[in-house]
């Protein structure tokens, strides 16, 4: 069998659902270093991957509205430490 391995951080990303509070999604984050730049860079290519032809276009389709993150975060997984935060601009261009 593998060897199971647990990532040095993770990454929790609420949309603009009523429900954000209850539900957020969690992932591994295996970019690399944390820094604020990556983070927001991956929020835009997940944004860009809910827009029609995108490998995630079936999730906007299925609930009816695009799910755009409003928060994200970056968190250590050992200490649970938060390591960056990311909060969505008033105004964003999509």
């Amino acid at each position: 069998m593998g060897k199971s391995i647990t990532p040095k951080y993770r990454i929790e990303i609420k949309d603009n659902s009523l429900n954000y509070l209850a539900m957020p999604l969690v992932m591994a984050w295996n970019c690399g270093k944390p820094t604020p730049k990556k983070l927001e860079e991956y929020i835009y290519k997940l944004i860009d991957s809910y827009k029609i032809g995108g490998c995630n276009e079936h999730i906007s389709l299925t609930l009816g509205y695009m799910p755009i993150p409003n928060k994200a975060r970056i968190i250590n997984q050992k200490t649970g430490d938060i390591v960056i935060e990311w909060n969505a601009p008033m105004f964003m261009e999509i």
